[in-house]
C-alpha cells in the first residue's frame, strides 16, 4: 500500500513539476509580449506627439495664410481705389 501511495505522490509531484515548467514558459512568453506591447505603446505615443505637433503647426499656418489673405485683400482694394483715381485723373 505504501508503494502505491509513493507512486501516486511521485506522479502528482511530476505533474506539478510539469505544470510549473509550463507556467514558467507561459510567464516568459507573457513577459516578452508585455515588453513588445510597451515598446509599441511608446512608439505610438511618439507618433501621437508628432501628429499633435504637426496639427498645431498646420493650425498656425492656416492662421498665417488667413492673415496674408486679409492683407492681400486690403492691398487689392487699395490698389483698385488708386487705379480708379488714376482713371478719373486721366479723364480730367
Amino acid at each position: 500500500m505504501e508503494n502505491e501511495q509513493f507512486e501516486l505522490l511521485e506522479k502528482k509531484i511530476n505533474q506539478l513539476l510539469s505544470m510549473i515548467t509550463r507556467l514558467r514558459s507561459e510567464n516568459a512568453q507573457l513577459v516578452n509580449k508585455v515588453q513588445e506591447t510597451q515598446q509599441q505603446l511608446q512608439q505610438k505615443e511618439k507618433q501621437i506627439q508628432s501628429m499633435q505637433s504637426d496639427t498645431a503647426n498646420i493650425g498656425n499656418m492656416k492662421n498665417q495664410i488667413a492673415v496674408y489673405q486679409e492683407k492681400e485683400d486690403r492691398i487689392r482694394s487699395k490698389v483698385e481705389v488708386l487705379l480708379k483715381k488714376l482713371d478719373e485723373f486721366e479723364e480730367v
